[in-house]
């Protein structure tokens, strides 16, 4: 199988920002980015959230290759000439789909017990949608807005419990102020499944690394 030709994180983020402007399993883990020498000074239980991109950029590329595995539809998707490999909802896919990207963010020597494989760099994405429906404006996802319930900090990040029309859920975002009973916005979410916090000495069911949270009024 083809691997990125991108050699690290930082380059493969320039490769798709220049693009754009022209969910883990229990048996699916990260390993820390120290394993391949890079250091982004993050505790090795975090995904990166590196420049992620947002749903009204999202990129647009055709299938080469997929396969379902832990829960998650894995594509090698060619970009302008470039190759990446994304995961993200169970999606029916098939080679030669010309498709749309959502809510990317990259994650370095990410391992999957599922495929018995460790990929390079994977780009873990919101949704696979088909190329016709990118010219309209992607929909809001559900329970995007809500009450806060519970605040926890560690690692950098900032965990909140949110209370939103739908049920409680668990959402974390680079390290911020705010407190029980503010009602936050949030977007660019990405779902994270089985996630262990060896910062917070927790696992979460399921949790949202969003790419903003803003506390509204």
């Amino acid at each position: 199988m083809t691997s990125p030709r991108t050699a690290s994180r930082a380059a493969a983020v320039l490769v798709l920002s220049a693009l754009i402007a022209g969910c883990s399993t229990a048996n699916d883990t990260p390993q820390s980015d120290t394993q391949n020498g890079a250091s982004t000074g993050l505790p090795a239980d975090h995904p990166p959230l590196t420049a992620p991109q947002s749903s009204a950029s999202a990129m647009v590329g055709v299938v080469l290759e997929q396969m379902d595995g832990g829960g998650y539809t894995y594509a090698r998707v060619q970009i302008n000439g470039d190759e990446i490999w994304t995961a993200g909802p169970i999606t029916s896919l098939s080679e030669g789909d010309t498709i749309g990207l959502l809510d990317a963010f990259p994650m370095e020597q990410f391992r999957s017990n599922a495929l018995d494989r460790t990929f390079e760099l994977l780009y873990f994405v919101g949704g696979y949608r088909p190329a016709s429906a990118m010219t309209a404006a992607p929909p809001v996802p559900a329970g995007s807005a809500g009450v806060v319930l519970q605040v926890l900090n560690g690692g950098g990040y900032t965990y909140l419990e949110v209370e939103t029309e739908e049920a409680a859920t668990w959402i974390a975002a680079d390290g911020m102020e705010v407190t029980e009973g503010d009602r936050v916005v949030w977007g660019g979410a990405s779902v994270m499944r089985q996630f262990t916090s060896s910062t917070l000495n927790r696992t979460f069911d399921e949790i949202l690394f969003v790419t903003y949270v803003e506390v509204i009024k």
